[in-house]
């Protein structure tokens, strides 16, 4: 079973405030974007791109059971958004749907990145981290009404 949010987003806040330099913060998490695997040419497809920012940035969302878990994807022609935008899926990839919805990200203010950021990007990752929300709440919602056993929605 994978971490928890609240671990997963401990652990990173601790390792990123051993890094004193803010340069040095932004340079580890852009080094842990380019170790990532590599995003398929097939996902990067328009429905696909989140909207609202000049270098495009695709997000791929999918559902795996067992257990119900989402899965989150990135990729981006800027490398720095690219870095941001992995670090939220990272904190949320294999995560229930629950947790993905009742949990916010507050690394990045926390670790003082977000400041590193143009406002446009800022409001990216936020856009971001309103689709995995998104995704999540959806596929809550199909695994509520999919379940007999759960009670029927008042009318």
């Amino acid at each position: 079973m994978p971490p928890d949010f609240e671990s997963r987003q401990t652990a990173l806040v601790n390792h990123l405030g051993a890094l004193r330099d803010p340069q040095q913060r932004l340079a580890w998490v852009v080094d842990q974007a380019r170790q990532r695997t590599p995003f398929p040419a097939a996902w990067r497809t328009p429905e696909r791109l989140v909207p609202g920012c000049a270098a495009r940035l695709w997000l791929h969302a999918w559902f795996e059971t067992p257990p119900p878990h989402c899965r989150f994807a990135v990729d981006s022609d800027s490398a720095i958004l690219k870095a941001f935008a992995a670090l939220i899926c990272d904190l949320y990839d294999g995560l229930s749907p629950d947790q993905v919805v009742s949990h916010e990200p507050d690394v990045l203010h926390r670790a003082g990145l977000l400041t590193q950021l143009t406002e446009n990007r800022q409001r990216t990752i936020l856009r971001v981290r309103a689709v995995l929300r998104d995704f999540a709440q959806a596929q809550a919602q199909a695994q509520t009404s999919a379940d007999p056993a759960s009670p029927p929605s008042a009318a």
